[in-house]
Order: C-alpha cells, then sequence, then structure tokens
C-alpha cells in the first residue's frame, strides 16, 4: 500500500445550498435543494420514458453528492435522476407493468454513476476488479473526529400511506479516510422490508477504493419473529411485558437482523496520469 504523508489542512466552502470540501486530494461537492416543481417532474418523467406510472411523491431532482479523485479524475455522483432512470429501465422491461401493477416501491439497484469522463474532458484512470477486501466496519464505529458529514435525500414516497420508500446518500470525512453510504429502503407494511446499501470506502495515502453492494430483504413477519426473539435474550419478563404491541421496521432493525440476500464487493485502483512532458 502507498504511503502518504502529506499533511493538508482541510477546506470547505459553503455557497448557498451548496457545499465543498477538498482533504488529502478529494472533493466532495453537495446541494440540496426543495423537491422538484411539476415542471420539473413532468420533464423526468418524459426521461424515464413511463408517461403510465407516477414518479415518487418527493423528488429531490436537484440534489447530489459527488465525490472526485482530483489526482486521476476518478469520480462517482449520486442524484435522483439517475437512480429513477435504473428503476425506469426494469419497469419498461417489465412487459406487465402498468398503472395498477407497478412497483410501487421503486427498487433500484443504484450504486451510483462513475464518470466515464471527467469535467476536464479526459478519460479518468482506474481499474475495477473483485474483491475479497472487507470494509473496516469495526474501525468505522470507533469514535473518531468527524472532518466533514452530509446527507443528501434523492426521493422519498409514502406508498399511499402504506409505509415507505426513500433513497438517500450520505458521505462521513475522517483525518484517516471516508466512507459513503447510498441507502435504499422500503416498508410496505405487513408485507415486505428491503435495503439495499453501496458503499464506497478510501483510506487516505492508499491507491484503492473499496466498494460494495448488499441487498437484503424479509418479510414483515419474519423480521418481527426474528426482532422480538433477539430482545427476549435480552430482557426481563417484566420488561418483556412492557414491549409495545406495535413494530416498524427499520433499515438499522432490517441490517441488524438480516444476511444479504446479495453481494457484491470490488476493488478501484486510482491510478494517476503522469504529466505531460514538453518535447522540443
Amino acid at each position: 500500500m502507498a504511503t502518504d504523508t502529506t499533511t493538508e489542512v482541510p477546506e470547505e466552502v459553503v455557497d448557498g445550498n451548496s457545499r465543498c470540501f477538498r482533504f488529502r486530494g478529494w472533493k466532495v461537492e453537495t446541494q440540496k435543494k426543495a423537491a422538484l416543481s411539476t415542471v420539473g417532474r413532468t420533464h423526468l418523467s418524459e426521461a424515464c420514458e413511463l408517461p403510465h406510472i407516477p414518479l415518487p411523491e418527493i423528488v429531490f431532482g436537484d440534489n447530489y453528492l459527488r465525490l472526485t479523485h482530483e489526482p486521476s479524475g476518478w469520480t462517482v455522483s449520486f442524484n435522483a435522476h439517475d437512480a429513477l432512470m435504473t428503476w425506469a429501465q426494469h419497469q419498461r422491461q417489465d412487459a406487465h407493468s402498468t398503472l395498477t401493477s407497478y412497483d410501487v416501491v421503486y427498487s433500484c439497484e443504484y450504486e451510483g454513476s462513475i464518470a466515464e469522463i471527467n469535467q476536464n474532458g479526459h478519460h479518468p484512470t482506474s481499474t475495477i476488479e473483485p474483491t475479497h477486501d472487507d470494509i473496516p466496519l469495526e474501525k468505522l464505529r470507533e469514535h473518531t473526529p468527524i472532518l466533514f458529514y452530509d446527507h443528501v435525500s434523492l426521493f422519498e414516497d409514502d406508498i399511499r400511506d402504506l409505509g415507505e420508500v426513500e433513497l438517500s446518500v450520505k458521505i462521513r470525512v475522517m483525518p484517516f479516510g471516508f466512507l459513503v453510504l447510498c441507502r435504499y429502503f422500503a416498508r410496505l407494511d405487513e408485507k415486505e422490508i428491503k435495503l439495499q446499501d453501496a458503499r464506497y470506502y478510501h483510506e487516505f495515502g492508499s491507491s484503492t477504493v473499496l466498494g460494495d453492494f448488499e441487498a437484503r430483504a424479509m418479510s414483515a413477519a419474519d423480521l418481527r419473529r426474528v426482532y422480538f426473539a433477539k430482545q427476549k435474550q435480552h430482557t426481563t419478563l417484566e420488561q418483556q411485558d412492557q414491549q409495545p404491541a406495535w413494530f416498524i421496521p427499520t433499515a438499522d432493525i432490517l441490517y441488524a437482523n438480516s444476511t444479504p440476500i446479495k453481494r457484491l464487493a470490488y476493488k478501484i485502483g486510482l491510478q494517476v496520469a503522469p504529466p505531460n512532458v514538453a518535447t522540443s
């Protein structure tokens, strides 16, 4: 692993609804604005090419998180447009998708959008390959100073008061590295709970980014059974009698009480292009 002894000072610029943070060769840009207007929703619906199927109730079409490795130009960005285009593609492929039978939880295995050409018009220099390396979650649970944090919502829906759907992305930058988490969560009351996490992790001084994608799903009944079975192991009879009869599953509850039904892990190699050498 390459070493990096530079001691850069974090720099942040805030401009209205936008933030830009730089540290150790990385740039983080976020923007958070109001939900799309009727006109904006119409344009997005036309782009999805699904005029008979409604978009999520709340779409933050101007929100984004963009992460750039400035020496190589490698960039990953997260926004509602690209996420919903992923969902729409699957809907168009489903011949049975109609106004009364479409995917009401807006399922999308969205891992962000990798730039094929960076903002300077050059192809980013990077490689990607499968890996058995895991993101060090225990290290990330340690109490460490946070240099930068942001949480950006992309879309939401209450499924006609029958549950909730949310897609959001957040980033946490520490002195030793950063973690990006793009999380899709869907809860359809008394039916199914779904969770999809896409993560990117980097330790400053290394030349790689670890990425992974996990999908989890359980029926509401199974999750309730597993959750309360674990609770009984750690509570007294008196505490069990005081537990509420209702149960509203959350993303954290599903994550802690399930195993992935799908998992992909990969390593991204960041290759810094050598500077151009002038010739006579």
